[in-house]
């Protein structure tokens, strides 16, 4: 408590405190009124006063056998004041791992949430707070009542804030994992008082079966697994799964899998073996070998627990895993939960009695008219060839592709076992799987016990109290996902058909940037308009539950409306409602709902039940406005009318703002609740109306909608909905979230190359969604720059280490010298650059039809302007379109599309047109005017008349036979589709980059990163290579204090010294098995020498077959080097060696075995129906001269037809092969075949065919190909061996040496 008083005033008016509370302690104030502490105890708790000043009162408090610290705050108003403070606290936690309890006043705040009155504070101010509890791993105890806790006036302003709280470290939580904290009233302070109950939790219970994935690698285990699964042939699957459980825990019991202990024992053992006089070389291997194995399986459980997708097993990240798995089992507690009608529960029992009342309800139905709803929503869309494809039963290789499209490491449902289990065991447990899932598609019933479920609550706010705070995330059986996965895999590519473009979510092909933009451009419409009369407006709602509110029989309504068949109907009922729901509460399942309504999150066939039931909404609103009951809104005459937009549940509504159009969507809304089940949250709703609308109209509106929210300065799906002046602000989230993270307690144990991941993956994707969709200010680019700059050098916040090397040279891509990390800025614009292409492919998309209507009416996106008045989100784009231009090319196919001289045509990998200027009549020459528009084939006379020194590379092109319209493509990719990273590379690739590619210096893809060898070792090279080593000679260069001298010998210490020229050094490598013997007597450049260095072999007996030695030798030496700095430790040269021979062999061997698992796929064959005709195609191809032979084979039952053809200018050996091909689909449609199976040895060729994935050299000749098949009845695409393709190898082959014969007169010469 704050005491404001001298002690002796203080102890004299706390005399009836001193009765109760036999010990105190006392900070006297520094000023008049204000500060001074007290703390007060009783005689049995044993408290320590550890430190103590105006602000904190440091303590250690032991009671009932547990100890922890306790440090109780009261933060200055003064911001300088409170970081101080909180930077001596962090202090302190780094040289503590016990359990640590904070509470008091901290004077400050982490959310906007936490206050209520005065002005808004920006997103910025709350980092402080923010940062010290994610370095000190401190979180929020779960709290009762108001926490605003203190009250004041401010200006005209009443404010209330939670400015007192109490916090603890993972540790605390784990020793009492039931405390939680009271907000009592408010008395005679303007603070709140807040108790802390220090519960010391129950029992441990016995925690839920979870199959662990390190027994995928244990022969014996795989064999108890396969025995179990075999033992009785009539279990169902359910059964089997069973028993394979209690044989897995039996087995573990006999087993005693616990890799800690393991550790311990092998480190024991190995410290015995390396102290004994014998020196026993192969025992000490053996021991090593098997603690390296005992640390890569604790690695890998706590990898498991953790959750993390991101991070890759190997390089000791164990520490990192475990702590981020106790801090997700801490979010996920429980221990206080408000009841609906405000009461609060504590004990576990009354926790999951409230939760189970409240869902229990929530999934209860509700009646209401669905029928005629349905029907005046939707219509009929599903045919009848669809409703066979989807009724079909599926094969074995669909069910094994939709379970092993289940992520393995995925969190498992009741049964315990993860997608993992399925895919390693797939070859013993197929069989049973596919008879069951044959049989349901068949019309048997699902398995009964499959669709059990638990559900995770997860918090949806910072500070959750009521059941409604958390959203209940549903943990599925893998086997039931193989059921809603092949189900979901079929409906998927209907979604584009069924789904209006006004959804945005779960459809192929659309984003969600679409609905940010769409929505972007409505307000900044309505934030520019000049209407006073007609006014407008956009209304955002919320729909509650929405998944957990659907009603059963609605869902029956809509599939049947959409035309699904009857079977594919059941089948999805049956997975809706045969579920069961228990609830995840402190680990363990309690309580039991059986529901009869609700979809689950978590469910692979949930998104797309949803968005099918919200085009019931859809339809509603489309119908309205044909009826003209509701107005629409257009940003420009020549955009779309939009009345709605979703994404999920989402809802974005535009009308005009009258009273009509309100009661409309009044009614529309009120339909739709009632037939659905769905409930629109009318507090968190908004209006945002266009700026000159009148206030008593804005009234007028609220009350009929019932709305009393104003938007236009919110978000909608997580970006700003508008823009100011000022747009750093409304951004600066997105560097606080980047410092949170890296900030964060649990990354102090990540690795160098663990760092390097968490920098590339996580950190750096954190700003790509708002990027994706708007330019950051340049200023905020570098605030994030400089975010991840100080954490790959730095330790934590207040440690704050050199940078050895400049950002600009570590956001160099990898193979000249960096580290590729993103440049901001122009990763910025690259992913902008994505929108302008999905714009250019899809020109009739509601986006696209919605900005080109207003900024390109007269003029085309390539090559409209910036306006002063256009959004910032069409301002981005344009941004994105300008990195476009510079790589854009086309690709021939009719040409009518293409103008010869202002259009980059002639090349595929460069942008390259013919030199103008034209004359005035061949100005608006196009391609196609140099095609025969009868054979199809280039006009050579007027080729040499118009552009003759571009024929060369004109003929090298192949127009489409067919008419195939031209396709504008990316010139930075094979496929001629725009990606992210390729537009990213080709924004960085200046001409310095490209000049240090040509500099001599080592091969930093092949040498450094591509080495065998663990990640911290390559980042080791790197460091070196780079001068990034911190030895005596580089601190004296940075003016360092530091002994420059080399603390083995006196040298001067440089990297070459200690690497290699330092007495020590130089005993290693005399030692080291090295096939070369390396000479470091003379002046060693590093860089030029590196890659010889690494392509040393190393000598068969040291067992270090596939990874270089050298680098791990310059690692070791440098380990050995710092221990002998900074701990005083001494290791042999031989003992050195020793070390860096394991690792390396302990490395090589796991590379084995990774390598090993992995087997080349080819692709599959296509069984063909009977009366299928084969056709097999080949091509030879020329390097020399570009020419090509074709050769293709007819294979009938009555005999073979062969045929051949040269060609000339023929770019490569892919042009070839589907230039064959194309000649061989055309022969056999003239030949009137229906059935056709074309074979080629080009895998290539056939994947592209088989998938229709996109190759820019084949783009006009597939669609030629397409164009032919399509007078077939039957065809397919297989590859063949070689071998089996030699009759049109051979035919190729001489049609090939045809080509290259020159005619002079009428004689044949071959070339010389």
């Amino acid at each position: 408590m704050e005491s404001k008083n001298p002690d002796d005033v203080v102890r004299k008016k706390l005399k009836h405190l001193l009765t109760r509370y036999d010990s105190h302690y006392l900070v006297s104030p520094t000023g008049h009124g204000a500060g001074g502490l007290g703390l007060f105890w009783k005689q049995e708790l044993d408290l320590q006063i550890l430190d103590s000043n105006s602000h904190v009162i440091d303590t250690l408090i032991s009671f009932e056998g547990k100890s922890f610290f306790s440090s109780f705050v009261h933060a200055s108003t003064d911001r300088n004041q409170r970081n101080l403070l909180w930077d001596s606290l962090l202090a302190k936690a780094n040289g503590r791992e016990d359990p640590w309890f904070v509470t008091g006043d901290f004077n400050d705040l982490i959310c906007g949430e936490e206050k209520d009155g005065g002005p808004e504070r920006p997103e910025g101010s709350f980092s402080d707070l923010r940062t010290f509890f994610s370095e000190a791993d401190l979180f929020d105890l779960q709290h009762s009542g108001d926490f605003l806790s203190w009250r004041g006036q401010r200006g005209d302003h009443l404010v209330r804030c939670r400015l007192d709280r109490a916090v603890s470290n993972t540790q605390w939580a784990e020793t009492f994992p039931t405390a939680r904290c009271e907000y009592l009233g408010f008395e005679s302070s303007d603070h709140m008082p807040i108790i802390s109950f220090f519960d010391k939790g129950k029992r441990r219970r016995r925690g839920l079966f979870r199959y662990d994935r390190r027994l995928c690698k244990n022969e014996e285990a795989k064999k108890v697994i396969s025995n179990s699964w075999s033992a009785d042939n009539a279990q169902t699957v359910s059964e089997k799964l069973s028993s394979a459980r209690s044989a897995i825990s039996a087995w573990n019991k006999t087993q005693h899998r616990n890799s800690q202990r393991v550790i311990e024992q092998k480190k024991w053992e190995l410290n015995k073996a390396l102290s004994s006089p014998a020196n026993d070389t192969a025992l000490i291997q053996n021991i090593s070998e098997a603690l390296n194995a005992a640390y890569l399986a604790e690695e890998e459980y706590w990898r498991q627990r953790s959750r993390l997708l991101w991070l890759k097993l190997g390089d000791r990240n164990t520490g990192y895993f475990h702590a981020t798995t106790k801090s997700r089992k801490r979010a996920n507690g429980f221990s206080v939960l408000e009841k609906e009608n405000g009461e609060m529960v504590y004990k576990e029992e009354e926790i999951i009695y409230v939760i189970g009342n409240y869902f229990q309800t929530m999934f209860s139905s509700q009646p209401g008219d669905r029928e005629e709803v349905v029907r005046q929503g939707l219509h009929p869309i599903v045919s009848d060839a669809e409703n066979t494809s989807l009724t079909a039963i599926p094969t074995e290789k669909e069910i094994k592709e939709a379970a092993f499209s289940i992520h393995a490491d995925k969190a498992p449902g009741p049964d315990g076992f993860s997608a993992g289990f399925f895919h390693t065991h797939w070859e013993e447990i197929s069989q049973d799987i596919v008879r069951e899932v044959q049989g349901f598609f068949a019309g048997e019933s699902l398995p009964e016990g499959i669709n059990d479920t638990h559900i995770r609550l997860i918090p949806k706010i910072s500070l959750p109290q009521k059941v409604s705070d958390y959203r209940p995330i549903a943990l599925c059986n893998v086997y039931y996902k193989i059921y809603s996965k092949i189900l979901t895999r079929r409906l998927q590519p209907l979604m584009e058909k069924l789904i209006s473009e006004n959804q945005s979510a779960f459809v192929p092909g659309r984003a969600i940037g679409d609905n940010i933009l769409i929505t972007h451009e409505v307000l900044h419409y309505l934030k520019t308009s000049k209407a006073e009369q007609r006014c407008a407006m956009a209304v955002k709602t919320d729909m509650s539950k929405a998944y957990d509110r659907l009603e059963w029989e609605f869902i029956s309504l809509v599939l049947l409306r959409l035309g699904f068949h009857r079977d594919v109907v059941r089948c999805i009922m049956q997975c809706i409602t045969s579920v069961t729901y228990s609830f995840l509460i402190n680990g363990l399942p309690r309580g039991m709902v059986v529901p009869s309504r609700g979809i689950r999150q978590g469910d692979p066939l949930s998104p797309y039940i949803f968005i099918m039931c919200s085009e019931v909404l859809s339809g509603l609103c489309n119908r309205a406005q044909e009826e003209g009951s509701l107005q629409g809104l257009r940003v420009a005459r020549g955009s779309p009318r939009l009345t709605h937009l979703f994404f999920a549940d989402d809802t974005m509504f535009f009308l005009q703002a009258d009273k009509e159009n309100c009661a409309s969507l009044q009614t529309i809304l009120r339909k739709y609740e009632q037939a659905s089940g769905q409930s629109i949250s009318k507090a968190k709703s908004a209006i945002t109306f266009s700026r000159k609308t009148p206030a008593s109209l804005k009234v007028m509106i609220k009350n009929e909608l019932q709305i009393e929210n104003e938007g236009g300065n919110g978000k909608y799906l997580g970006l700003p909905e508008h823009f100011g002046r000022r747009k750093r602000d409304l951004f600066s989230s997105v560097v606080d979230r980047i410092k949170q993270k890296a900030r964060g307690r649990s990354n102090r144990y990540l690795s160098a190359a663990g760092k390097l991941v968490l920098l590339q993956s996580v950190l750096s994707a954190i700003p790509s969604y708002s990027m994706s969709s708007f330019m950051l200010p340049v200023s905020l680019c570098k605030r994030i720059q400089s975010a991840v700059t100080r954490y790959w050098w730095d330790n934590d916040e207040n440690s704050r280490k050199m940078a050895w090397i400049s950002w600009e040279h570590m956001a160099k891509p990898k193979a000249i010298g960096g580290l590729g990390f993103r440049d901001f800025q122009n990763f910025n614009i690259s992913l902008l650059a994505k929108i302008g292409w999905r714009l250019l492919q899809n020109p009739n998309s509601l986006l696209a039809r919605t900005l080109f209507g207003k900024y390109c009416s007269d003029s085309n996106v390539l090559s409209v302007s910036v306006t002063s008045s256009c959004s910032h989100g069409w301002r981005s784009i344009l941004l994105g379109r300008d990195l476009l231009i510079k790589n854009l090319g086309w690709t021939i196919g009719n040409g009518t599309s293409v103008n010869v001289w202002s259009d980059p045509w002639l090349s595929l990998t460069s942008q390259l047109l013919p030199m103008g200027p034209p004359n005035e009549s061949q100005k608006e020459l196009t391609v196609s005017e140099f095609i025969d528009p009868v054979t199809r084939a280039w006009d050579i006379p007027k080729i040499r008349h118009v552009i003759p020194e571009y024929e060369d590379k004109i003929m090298c092109i192949y127009p489409s036979l067919t008419g195939a319209p031209d396709k504008l493509i990316w010139l930075g990719t094979k496929s001629g589709e725009y990606s992210t990273k390729s537009g990213y590379f080709f924004a960085v690739d200046d001409a310095e980059n490209r000049e240090l590619l040509q500099l001599q210096g080592p091969k930093w893809k092949s040498s450094v990163w591509n080495l065998s060898c663990a990640p911290k070792v390559k980042i080791f090279s790197w460091k070196a290579l780079k001068g990034a080593l911190p030895v005596g000679e580089r601190l004296a260069q940075r003016q360092v204090p530091a002994d420059p001298r080399c603390k083995r010998c006196g040298s001067s210490e440089s990297i070459i010294h200690l690497l290699f020229q330092c007495r020590f050094a130089q005993q290693v490598w005399q030692l080291a098995p090295l096939a070369t013997t390396l000479d470091v007597s003379g002046t060693l450049d590093l860089l030029a020498s590196w890659d010889e260095l690494c392509s040393i072999n190393c000598l068969p007996p040291a067992g270090v077959t596939s990874s270089a030695l050298v680098p791990w030798v310059c690692w070791n030496i440098w380990k050995a080097r710092n221990k002998f700095v900074f701990e005083g430790h001494s290791a042999s040269p031989e003992e050195t060696l020793s070390t860096a021979i394991a690792l390396a062999r302990e490395w090589s061997l796991e590379v084995k075995k990774e390598s090993a698992i992995g087997t080349k796929k080819t692709p599959q064959q296509v069984t063909a129906p009977p009366g299928t005709i084969v056709i097999r195609s080949d091509a030879a191809w020329s390097s020399v001269t570009r020419n090509a032979g074709l050769g293709w084979v007819v294979l009938t039952p009555d005999g073979s037809r062969s045929f051949s053809s040269p060609r000339h200018s023929v770019l490569s050996p892919l042009v070839a092969e589907g230039l064959a091909l194309r000649e061989a689909v055309r022969t056999s449609a003239s030949l009137g075949l229906k059935k056709v199976s074309f074979e080629s040895d080009s895998s290539q060729l056939v994947q592209a065919m088989r998938t229709e994935s996109l190759s820019k050299e084949l783009l006009i000749l597939m669609a030629d190909i397409f164009s032919f098949v399509s007078a077939f009845e039957f065809v397919c695409f297989s590859w063949i061996p070689r071998e089996r393709n030699s009759i049109a190898d051979s035919l190729a082959k001489d049609a090939l040496i045809v080509s290259e014969l020159q005619v002079v007169g009428d004689d044949f010469i071959a070339p010389n």
